[in-house]
């Protein structure tokens, strides 16, 4: 699957993700994070600023760079477009990227929005403006590492506890050396 298959795949799962929020109703209300444009750290139920960049980077964690924006969900595809034409973004990655992160956070009430990174893990770029630190170590995974179809990617999302809080959503694409994606593993963190 090619990026543009993965934008794609994004969208169908958005939709499906949106649709199943619809139907929750108002049961369901999500913790908003506040991602501000400074460096900040996703952790779990809060979001606290990174005093030193030289922090030491823990198995569970994962700090990615890339971009950034609180949108509908349903415009997923919009962001896609932007970082496929981040120039600076891609011109700083040291190697052939293995992964791109798609970090879903701050959903509204309703699901209908979040704030979204789509980036690298910040140990393949030489420089970067902002980074997202996402504390890995309490999360459910919804798919394992693997190759799916779209409707099995948006199949995913049906498994997420909405009567939980979400505190984020985290798609890792694994490419291979022409970016194409070799396999998708979905992840929810609850608050």
């Amino acid at each position: 699957m090619n990026l543009s298959n993965a934008i794609i795949t994004s969208v169908i799962i958005v939709a499906a993700f949106w649709g199943l929020a619809l139907f929750q109703g108002n049961n369901v209300a999500a913790q908003e994070l506040n991602i501000s444009p400074v460096t900040h750290t996703i952790e779990l139920n809060k979001v606290t600023p990174i005093d030193n960049e030289n922090d030491k980077i823990t198995p569970d964690t994962i700090r990615i760079a890339g971009v950034h924006k609180h949108i509908q969900l349903i415009n997923i595809g919009q962001l896609w477009q932007r970082f496929n034409q981040k120039s600076t973004l891609h011109q700083a990655l040291k190697t052939t990227p293995k992964k791109v992160y798609v970090l879903y956070s701050a959903f509204s009430n309703n699901y209908q929005q979040a704030d979204v990174v789509i980036g690298y893990d910040i140990n393949n770029l030489s420089q970067f403006d902002k980074l997202y630190t996402v504390n890995t170590s309490h999360y459910n995974e919804l798919l394992p590492a693997k190759k799916y179809t779209e409707i099995q990617l948006a199949n995913a999302w049906k498994e997420i506890d909405y009567s939980k809080k979400v505190a984020y959503v985290l798609e890792v694409h694994a490419l291979d050396l022409s970016g194409k994606t070799t396999s998708t593993q979905v992840f929810v963190s609850y608050n």
